[in-house]
């Protein structure tokens, strides 16, 4: 590709732009095609490609041969697919992307200039705009609760324009990281497959001591719904279970446990209203958690969190929870204060006990 740079810009660092793709023909033309238009074009695109059976990759063959298109056999899911093709990637900076965004022209600079600011950031995430609506905000980070549950944060929210600033976690359909700090950390978390990446690797990166920031001025469009099939939720509910297993140590997790039981019965419930698709999913993320218990143990060995204190910085009492769905809005109100009351407490103890 061409490098192209605005006059006064400084930054010339190359940077790999993954995308997954999995039968993403609706999308990833547009995806694409807002990526020749950015300004920032010191850039490789790696796509890596789960085994469509749509006219994905013919589209990509045909209209974008500057992308590096690897052809999987299989679907590894979206963690082990964004590892493999990190594996190739040549770029100082890995910037992984959905295949149903559509980028803003100079969506990158705002993005590498927060990361060479301050070394102690770990990876950036862009103000993320619904496609139906583009003045209102998908995401703008994630924040996690104590429970460990993410949510988008500013969800449906108008978009603003200001300073960058710490957040919980990135999003995982858009964020830019050092392709040395991601290595160390091991990549994504392959046991997921899909759901729950984002956050895991934002915990790992608060245990090594970074942070993850949201950066306003970078903005992207995604063509998001907020839709929880029974596939969402098993993924969702066993791997969150996983994460936190793995990471944090028992003083910690009695402190949460609280949080955890009322989350449980709340994800207990919503899964009852879904009828049997719901009820089985939620039996088979603990039947998952279960079967994954030596595999648990031996994480908890090798990814165990040495700083947990530096957890205590990023967890949340609060929970947003009404955008899961339009349905029943009193009762996820309630669960919103139910989550704060009994995480206000108990977060802070955390955090008196671990100055």
């Amino acid at each position: 590709m061409n490098n192209r740079f605005p006059i006064d810009s400084q930054i010339k660092d190359l940077v790999s732009i993954i995308i997954v793709t999995f039968n993403s023909e609706q999308h990833i033309v547009d995806c694409l095609s807002s990526l020749q238009e950015q300004a920032y074009q010191l850039t490789e695109i790696i796509i890596y490609d789960n085994g469509s059976t749509d006219q994905t990759t013919n589209l990509i063959q045909a209209n974008f041969s500057d992308a590096h298109l690897v052809i999987g056999e299989t679907n590894l899911g979206f963690a082990g697919a964004n590892n493999e093709a990190a594996r190739i990637a040549k770029g100082e900076f890995l910037a992984f992307l959905n295949p149903d965004t559509v980028v803003e022209s100079n969506w990158l600079f705002p993005l590498i200039e927060a990361m060479k600011t301050d070394h102690s950031i770990g990876a950036v995430t862009p103000q993320i705009a619904l496609m139906q609506n583009r003045n209102l905000v998908n995401t703008c980070g994630n924040t996690i609760h104590f429970s460990g549950i993410t949510y988008c944060q500013q969800y449906n929210q108008p978009i603003t324009n200001g300073e960058p600033y710490r957040v919980s976690a990135v999003s995982g359909a858009a964020f830019l990281i050092p392709q040395k700090v991601f290595v160390e950390l091991g990549g994504f978390e392959e046991k997921f497959f899909m759901y729950y990446e984002d956050t895991d690797l934002s915990l790992r990166l608060c245990c090594a001591g970074f942070f993850c920031t949201a950066v306003p001025t970078s903005i992207i469009y995604h063509d998001y719904t907020p839709t929880f099939s029974a596939q969402k939720i098993f993924y969702l509910e066993r791997n969150r279970y996983l994460a936190l297993f793995s990471l944090i140590n028992w003083q910690l997790f009695l402190l949460m446990l609280p949080s955890l039981l009322l989350m449980e019965c709340v994800s207990w419930g919503y899964s009852i209203l879904q009828g049997w698709p719901g009820i089985s999913a939620k039996w088979r993320a603990w039947a998952g958690v279960f079967k994954l218990r030596k595999w648990l143990s031996h994480r908890r060995q090798t990814r165990h969190c040495a700083q947990p204190k530096n957890l205590m910085t990023i967890f949340n009492s609060r929970l947003q929870a009404q955008y899961v769905s339009n349905k029943y809005h009193l009762l996820f109100k309630f669960v919103e204060v139910a989550a704060w009351f009994f995480a206000t407490p108990a977060l802070g103890l955390a955090k008196w006990l671990n100055k």
